[in-house]
């Protein structure tokens, strides 16, 4: 389940990050925003990961 949610998180950074760089000032300061939320996902899923194999 962990796994899933790392790749979706994975899938939308890279879409994300080809949004955010053909767009305007404006979207990079939303992108870092974006960014932030993705590294928040990742690490509640590694963390999630880490409890089912402990």
């Amino acid at each position: 389940m962990s796994m899933l949610f790392a790749w979706l998180a994975f899938v939308r950074m890279d879409l994300g990050e080809l949004w955010f760089m053909s767009s305007c000032q404006m979207n990079r300061l939303r992108s870092s925003y974006f960014q932030k939320m993705l590294d928040v996902i990742l690490w509640v899923g590694r963390s999630y990961k880490i409890l089912l194999l402990a």
